[in-house]
């Protein structure tokens, strides 16, 4: 069984999107938990409405993977952004063949931009690539979409909670002896309002130094803010 594990907080406007496509994915044999709290708008109630487990959420998305995962019931997990889309009807039944037939440990796949601004298409192409080129040398791959076996995220402790940026890297970075993919198909959809929201010079420096930083084994660096809540009443 997959659990599909989505962190959220003042998700009202996204969650219901993505809860929206999972809706329709051919394969239903997988349950959809959303780690909630503190919202301030009706992200618990939406996730309710679509028939979504909710369990306590936290202050950083390594959180609230940590604490779905504890009540997953999968095998494998695959954890979510609450802004990324889904319109491939097949995504999961395709991701999930794909992870399972070959019996990886971890796996991310192609992130498109949710936007056509040619800067957006452009840099995640780029990046894509990069992630793809990597693969077998330093895995590389967002916490927007990752597939885990439950075994291999319980024996390196889950998300490092002490990590404010880069802590998806860092947990790749621990499973990938169990054997890593960067999947160039199927394709999930990201959306690209962090950048609207915090400047896409701004933001993308702040990717660069995390980068940095974790080649250079600072992971644990407390100097880069993450800000998980979008709420901005």
């Amino acid at each position: 069984m997959l659990s599909i594990i989505i962190p959220a907080k003042n998700e009202e406007k996204y969650l219901p999107h993505l809860l929206s496509d999972l809706k329709k994915q051919s394969l239903k044999d997988f349950e959809v938990i959303v780690a909630e709290k503190g919202s301030k708008d009706k992200t618990r109630e939406i996730a309710k409405q679509f028939g979504a487990t909710v369990t306590e959420g936290g202050n950083h998305p390594s959180v609230a993977r940590n604490n779905g995962a504890k009540v997953a019931k999968g095998n494998v997990l695959a954890f979510l952004d609450a802004d990324v889309r889904i319109f491939d009807k097949d995504f999961i039944s395709r991701a999930s063949d794909k992870f399972l037939h070959k019996k990886y440990g971890v796996a991310c796949f192609f992130a498109k931009a949710n936007s056509d601004e040619f800067f957006y298409n452009f840099l995640f192409f780029w990046v894509n690539f990069f992630c793809f080129l990597l693969q077998k040398i330093r895995p590389r791959g967002g916490g927007f979409c990752i597939f885990c076996r439950r075994s291999l995220f319980e024996k390196v402790s889950g998300f490092d909670e002490k990590i404010n940026l880069g802590e998806d890297i860092y947990f790749l970075e621990q499973v990938k002896k169990f054997g890593f993919r960067y999947f160039w198909k199927p394709r999930i959809h990201l959306s690209v309002r962090r950048f609207e929201e915090e400047g896409k010079w701004n933001l993308l420096k702040k990717y660069i130094k995390s980068t940095f930083l974790e080649i250079c084994n600072k992971h644990k660096d407390k100097d880069i803010e993450y800000d998980f809540d979008y709420d901005k009443g």
